[in-house]
């Protein structure tokens, strides 16, 4: 991989990762926390993870994250909502995508 690459997968992960550790901490892990695609145990020690320490973890040459839908259609509603753009650059009407996930 190129350097582009790697700092994009970084990039990427380290978002991931103060997103979830926040999303964890607000919750205070008193709620399932299985929606984040994270077991109980991990969300203890994603949130006791230090700033230095996501970092380094970001840093890992592959991607931390993975897309959770529950089925082809919620991924092809969301990919045919973002088509259909008019001429003006605003979105169509459509169906929510919320109706597939």
């Amino acid at each position: 991989m190129d350097s582009n690459t790697l700092a994009l997968i970084r990039e990427l992960n380290l978002a991931y990762l103060l997103l979830v550790q926040r999303l964890i901490q607000e919750e205070e892990r008193a709620t399932d926390t299985s929606h984040l695609g994270v077991t109980a145990e991990m969300a203890g020690v994603l949130a006791a993870l230090s700033l230095g320490e996501i970092n380094r973890l970001a840093a890992v040459p592959q991607l931390l994250c993975k897309f959770h839908f529950r089925a082809h259609t919620a991924l092809s509603a969301l990919a045919d909502q973002q088509g259909r753009v008019g001429e003006t650059g605003a979105p169509q009407e459509s169906e929510p995508a919320e109706k597939y996930a």
